[in-house]
Formats: C-alpha cells, structure tokens, sequence
C-alpha cells in the first residue's frame, strides 16, 4: 500500500518510479495507491498514462493505519497482516528485495 497525495512534492516524484515497479512485480504482488483526497481530475493528471491502481478518498484508510506522515509504504504478507512499514521514500530496488523476503 502506498500512501500519497497529490500535495505531497516527494510523494508525487516518485510517481513515475511506482509506474516502472508496478511492471517488475510478480503476478502475485499487487501495488495499490491510497490517496487522501484529490479529485479525480488531478489524479488522472498526476499519474498521466501509469497503470497505476488508485483509491481515492482513502482517508479512512489513512486512519485505519495511523498515517501521519507521506509518502507512506505498507507491506502486507500473505496471510493480510502488516508485515512492515516505512515513511518516506524507498528505492524500488529496496521494495522489490522486501516483496522478495516476504514471499
């Protein structure tokens, strides 16, 4: 899960790097973005052309996880549970080895 909104300058220049780990996951691994509160339009603006799965108006989510802080990077395991949790930005290279590890 990654946390974001379209407020967020770092949130937003990793956008294009989400785009390029979204083709490197493996079938079973999915990537979902879970923005605050920007309309439609500007999502759609933000993410151009990016097969990128958004789910907006995500605030209840944003509390359901304690999200203070974005961007925001929640890995889930297999069995749904939080497995980790990490503010700020990370290397695609960085999620795709935590992906690996919880496989």
């Amino acid at each position: 899960l990654y946390f974001w909104t379209g407020s967020c300058g770092v949130c937003v220049s990793k956008l294009p790097d989400l785009a390029v780990l979204q083709e490197q996951l493996p079938e079973d691994v999915h990537l979902l973005m879970l923005n605050a509160n920007d309309s439609k339009g500007r999502i759609q603006n933000l993410i151009g052309d990016a097969r990128l799965t958004v789910l907006m108006n995500a605030m209840d989510s944003f509390n359901d996880y304690a999200i203070a802080y974005v961007p925001t990077t929640v890995f889930i395991d297999k069995e749904g549970k939080v497995d980790q949790v990490h503010v700020g930005l990370l290397a695609n290279e960085n999620t795709l080895a935590i992906i690996e590890n919880l496989r």
